[in-house]
């Protein structure tokens, strides 16, 4: 198993945590890392033998104050999908599984150091060490879980930290859910299959263990024709923890159409109306070509039925058959114009 550490030294190693305990189960996440803070166990792995199901801790790393001993707080287990060479530097990406708590966070880092010497460590005021290295599963003891009450109990370790000291409020998409389901649609490869014309719940849980958030957001956005909003996809956060809900419908592609919606943030609604982008849920739509196309043979053959019987019926017509099989054609074109010209967006 990988151990993959962020820490709070940039607002982007400070967001990737953030991200890494806000996205759904199945989401892609990346990481980066410049080839001197990989250690050289891991680095001979990722050029030969490196498994693309590998299991990695994601973790934050408090190197705030000089003076200590870095903090390590597990925060969520992930798989490696993919990982992409550039130069000296290497982009991980990694799909987000269960959540990591470490009970008691004095312990975990006192065993995990005595073996892995390597870890970042502050030494005559740089950092020295790694931040992706190869560690034994059977190194750690840490709960392993989807359940909110562990996703509360490691934001409540990260929330004393002073790299989270601002936040005031976290959150954690739960999932998407078919309007009035409980049961959460799989992310499969990244994206949500949804079906043509459905409507769909987005549930984000926001939480803080002790602060309220005052006018604070999120905000959820698409650009994509295939997707209407038909509930406010602004969320006004202020109160310290709730449940929050988006509707939305999707329409009726021909195709498979391919649609983003993203999340944005904002700490101030009444400034700030864009946003700050978080990250995006791809949604795949299913294509209704073969739906639409049966829909318009059967209206061709409701239309069809009544002439052609009338046709093979009258004995004055001298070629019944032929002007049957006009008849039959010519209903079934009709048919499919009306099918595929009654298809909406939306």
């Amino acid at each position: 198993m990988f151990l993959c550490l962020s820490s709070g030294t940039s607002p982007r190693y400070r967001k990737d945590v953030l991200r890494c305990m806000g996205m759904p189960k199945g989401s892609n996440l990346q990481f980066r890392y410049d080839l001197k803070w990989i250690s050289q166990e891991a680095q001979s792995l990722l050029s030969n033998t490196l498994r693309e199901d590998m299991l990695c801790l994601l973790a934050y790393i408090d190197q705030s104050d000089k003076t200590k001993t870095p903090e390590i707080i597990p925060c969520r287990f992930a798989k490696i999908k993919e990982t992409k060479s550039h130069g000296t530097t290497t982009s991980l990406t990694l799909k987000l599984e269960d959540f990591a708590y470490a009970e008691d966070l004095g312990n975990f880092n006192k065993n995990l150091r005595s073996k892995y010497k390597e870890l970042p460590m502050w030494q005559n005021g740089a950092i020295r060490g790694f931040y992706w290295l190869k560690i034994q599963n059977e190194d750690i003891n840490i709960t392993k879980s989807t359940n909110l009450d562990i996703w509360e109990k490691v934001i409540t370790q990260l929330a004393e930290h002073s790299d989270f000291s601002g936040e005031s409020w976290f959150y954690l998409v739960q999932g998407l859910y078919p309007h009035r389901s409980e049961v959460a649609i799989t992310l499969k490869d990244g994206k949500y299959e949804v079906k043509p014309g459905y409507e769909y719940e987005v549930q984000i849980y926001h939480y803080h263990p002790h602060k309220i958030p005052q006018n604070a957001g999120l905000i959820l956005t698409s650009t994509s024709q295939w997707l209407k909003f038909i509930a406010n996809p602004l969320l006004i956060l202020d109160s310290r923890y709730d449940l929050k809900r988006v509707y939305f419908k999707t329409g009726k592609p021909l195709g498979p159409e391919y649609v983003t919606l993203s999340i944005l943030s904002t700490d101030d609604v009444k400034i700030d109306k864009s946003g700050y982008w978080e990250f995006d849920i791809l949604l795949r739509i299913k294509g209704t070509f073969w739906k639409t196309f049966g829909y318009g043979i059967i209206i061709g053959i409701l239309l069809a039925t009544p002439q052609i019987i009338s046709t093979l019926s009258n004995p004055l017509l001298r070629h019944p058959t032929t002007i049957s099989v006009i008849q039959g054609l010519s209903s079934l074109i009709i048919g499919l114009f009306v099918a595929f010209g009654q298809k909406k967006l939306v």
